[in-house]
C-alpha cells in the first residue's frame, strides 16, 4: 500500500457514494464573497464550482440537453440558494455538538474506491485528483469537515421520519386504483379540411396587425475578447521549467510518515488483564483476535483493533509517541491515556513521496496561472485606455496582440455567439455604443473573460411584406378558426353526453375514433399516456363522469369514467409493499429537510 495521506484529500466521491447527493462546496483562496451566513462566506469559487455541479446533474437526468441549453442566469440564484442552505445546515449542526474526527476521515479516505488500485489505496491517485483541481489538503479537509458535520444533522433527521401503517394503506389503495373509461378522439386532420383561410381574409388580418409583422432591430458589432486561451494561446511551458520549479518544491517539502494502528482497550482500574493480555501475546497470540475478545473500544474491537492511518495527530500524544517507537508488527507496553489502557501494535508504516509524474499538471497549471497573473492586469488595463477612443476594434487587436472580431447579427433580446452573454447585449445596444459610436467599457462575463464591444453596422425594424409574411398569417388565421371549431365541436359533444348517449354511440355517428379502457393503472405505459392521465385526474362520483382535453399534438379528446376501483393493500406482493413503503418514507424524510433546511435559513444571519 502505498502513502495514506491524512489530508483529507478526495473524499468528496466517498461523500457522494455515501449521501447520494452531490451537495459538497469547496472554498478557494482569494475568491469575492458572494454571501455569507454568520461566520461563513459564500465565494465565487463556491459558486462556480455549485454551478458546475448542477449543470452535470442536469445534463445527466435529461437526456437530449445539451450544456448551451443550460443558463447560467437562472441557475446562478438556484446554486446560491443551495450553498447558502449548506452553510446555515454546518452552523446548526456546530451549534449542536456535531463534529467530524479525524479517525472519521481517514477511514472513510483509506477504503474510498476512487483512491484504490488493485484493492489498496493509492496515494499517486487521491494525490493527482486533488492538485488536478487547484485545492490543498487543508482546503479539501475543511469542506469534508463541514459536509460529514451537515450529514450527521441531515441524517438524524432523515431516520428520525416514519410511516404508519393507515399512511400505507391510504398509498396502496390510491396507487394501486384501476379505472375504466371511454374516450373518442376527433384528429387534426378533420379540422384541416374545414379551414381554408380565403386570400382576403390573409390579406386583412396583415394590414390589421402590421406591427405584428416588423422585423428585429439588430446590429453586428466588433468585438475583443480578453481571456486565459486568447492571452496564452501560444505560451509553451517547457520540461526545463517544470522540473526546476520540481526540485525547488522537493527541497521545501516534507513527507510525513503515516501509520496504520490496532489498539486493545482496557478500563484504567484493571491493568492486571491488560498484562495478562501482554504476556500471551508475547507467546504468540493473535492480536486480533484479542482485541475482539477484551477490548473495550466497540469501534474497533469488530475489525482486529483496526484504529486506521495516523500522521501523528489523530491520538493523543503519548499514545502517537508509542507508536513512532515501534516496528511494523511489533505491540507496545501499557499506555495509559484518558480511555484507560491501551495495548498498541504497528500495522503498516508509509511515506509519502513527491515524484515529477504526480505532479507535473500541478505544476504547469501553476505556472500558467502565474503567467496569466502577469499579463492580464497589463492587458485589461491597456484594453480598456486604447478602445475609448479607437476607429476599429479590429486594427486595435492586430496593434496589441488580442484577437478581434466580428459577431453575427443580434437583437436586444440576443443571439448567436456573444448575443448569449446579457451583459454584452446590454452594452452593445447602449446609447455610448449604438447612437454615439464609442467603444464599450470592459464587460467582465466571468472565469476571467473580458469583452469591449463596438458598432459595426446598425439595422432598424423594417415592416415585412405581405408576402414574406403570408405564409405565418395564415398559420395565425388557421390555428384560430381550428380553435373555434373545436370548441364548437366539443360543446356540441358534450352536450350528446349530457342528453344519454354514451361516447361508442357518439363516436360511431360521427365516424371518430374511439376506445374503451377496461383496468387501467395510473402509470401504464402500454396505453394512450396523455388520455390515461386525464381519466386518472377526473374526481370519481356515482355516476358516469366527462370532460375533454387538447393533446399535446393538437387532437380533441371527449373522456367519459365509468368506474374506479380502489387498490387493495393485502393484494400487494411483500416487494411491492417493501417498495411502497420505502418510497413513502424517503418521500416524507425529504419533505421534512426541506421544512427543517428552510427554517434554519430563515433564523440564520444571511447576507447577500
Amino acid at each position: 500500500m502505498r502513502g495514506v495521506a491524512l489530508g483529507i484529500v478526495g473524499l468528496i466521491a466517498v461523500i457522494f457514494a455515501f449521501s447520494g447527493a452531490g451537495t459538497l462546496t469547496l472554498s478557494r483562496a482569494g475568491s469575492a464573497e458572494v454571501a455569507s451566513v454568520g461566520d461563513y462566506s459564500i465565494t465565487e469559487q463556491d459558486v462556480a464550482f455549485k454551478l458546475e455541479e448542477l449543470k452535470t446533474r442536469i445534463l445527466r437526468e435529461n437526456d437530449g440537453l445539451s450544456d448551451d441549453q443550460l443558463d447560467d442566469d437562472i441557475l446562478r440564484p438556484i446554486a446560491i440558494q443551495q450553498l447558502i442552505g449548506s452553510k446555515a445546515l454546518f452552523n446548526h449542526a456546530i451549534n449542536g455538538s456535531m463534529a467530524a474526527s479525524p479517525k472519521t476521515l481517514a477511514d472513510l479516505i483509506v477504503n474510498a474506491a476512487i483512491f484504490q488500485t488493485d484493492g489498496k489505496f493509492d496515494e499517486d491517485r487521491y494525490r493527482y485528483f486533488i492538485r488536478n483541481r487547484g485545492f490543498t489538503n487543508a482546503g479539501y479537509k475543511q469542506s469534508l469537515t463541514e459536509e460529514i458535520t451537515r450529514l450527521q444533522l441531515l441524517n438524524g433527521l432523515r431516520y428520525s421520519s416514519f410511516v404508519t401503517p393507515k399512511e400505507i394503506d391510504r398509498m396502496a389503495s390510491f396507487f394501486g386504483q384501476s379505472r375504466d373509461y371511454y374516450y373518442l378522439k376527433f384528429p387534426l386532420e378533420v379540422i384541416e379540411k374545414l379551414v381554408d383561410p380565403l386570400e382576403a381574409e390573409l390579406s386583412e388580418y396583415y394590414e390589421n396587425n402590421k406591427m405584428q409583422f416588423r422585423s428585429q432591430e439588430t446590429g453586428t458589432f466588433e468585438y475583443i475578447e480578453l481571456s486565459p486561451d486568447s492571452l496564452l494561446s501560444d505560451y509553451q511551458i517547457s520540461e526545463e521549467e517544470v522540473l526546476k520549479r520540481f526540485a525547488e518544491r522537493g527541497e521545501d517539502s516534507e513527507n510525513p510518515v503515516y501509520r496504520r494502528a490496532a489498539h486493545i482497550l482496557f478500563d484504567a482500574d484493571n491493568r492486571q488483564l491488560a498484562s495478562e493480555v501482554k504476556r500471551q501475546l508475547r507467546e504468540g497470540a493473535d492480536f486480533g483476535e484479542l482485541a475482539e475478545k477484551y477490548s473495550l473500544d466497540a469501534g474497533s474491537s469488530d475489525v482486529r483493533g483496526d484504529l486506521g492511518f495516523s500522521d501523528g495527530s489523530a491520538f493523543p500524544e503519548n499514545f502517537e509517541k508509542a507508536l513512532t517507537n515501534l516496528r511494523v508488527g511489533e505491540v507496545s507496553e501499557l499506555i495509559v491515556t484518558d480511555s484507560g489502557v491501551h495495548l498498541v501494535k504497528l500495522l503498516e508504516e508509509e511515506r509519502t513521496s513527491y515524484n515529477i509524474d504526480s505532479e507535473r499538471e500541478r505544476i504547469k497549471s501553476a505556472i500558467r496561472q502565474e503567467r496569466l497573473n502577469e499579463v492580464l492586469p497589463e492587458k485589461l488595463s491597456m484594453l480598456g485606455e486604447l478602445s475609448y477612443n479607437a476607429e476599429s476594434l479590429v486594427e486595435l487587436g492586430l496593434e496589441i496582440g488580442l484577437k478581434a472580431d466580428i459577431s453575427d447579427p443580434i437583437s436586444r433580446n440576443g443571439g448567436p455567439g456573444i448575443g448569449g452573454y446579457p451583459a454584452l447585449v446590454e452594452a452593445a445596444f447602449s446609447d455610448e455604443v449604438l447612437l454615439q459610436n464609442f467603444a464599450s467599457d470592459v464587460i467582465p462575463v466571468g472565469d476571467e473573460r473580458y469583452f469591449v464591444v463596438k458598432l459595426k453596422s446598425h439595422r432598424l425594424p423594417e415592416q415585412k411584406s405581405f408576402e414574406s409574411v403570408k405564409k405565418q398569417v395564415r398559420e395565425i388565421i388557421f390555428k384560430f378558426k381550428a380553435e373555434e371549431i373545436l370548441d364548437q365541436r366539443r360543446k356540441e359533444l358534450l352536450t350528446q353526453l349530457e342528453g344519454g348517449q354514451t361516447i361508442e354511440e357518439i363516436a360511431k355517428s360521427a365516424d371518430l375514433e374511439w376506445q374503451v379502457v377496461f383496468g387501467a393503472k395510473r402509470w401504464d405505459q402500454n396505453l394512450n399516456v396523455e388520455a390515461n392521465r386525464f381519466a386518472f385526474g377526473m374526481i370519481p362520483d356515482l355516476q358516469s363522469v366527462y370532460g375533454s382535453f387538447v393533446s399535446s399534438d393538437g387532437q380533441f379528446y371527449l373522456v367519459s369514467l365509468e368506474q374506479t376501483d380502489l387498490g387493495n393493500p393485502k393484494g400487494l406482493t411483500t416487494e411491492d409493499q417493501n417498495n411502497l413503503f420505502t418510497s413513502s418514507w424517503v418521500a416524507i424524510a425529504n419533505s421534512e429537510i426541506q421544512a427543517y433546511r428552510a427554517g434554519v435559513v430563515e433564523t440564520s444571519q444571511v447576507s447577500k
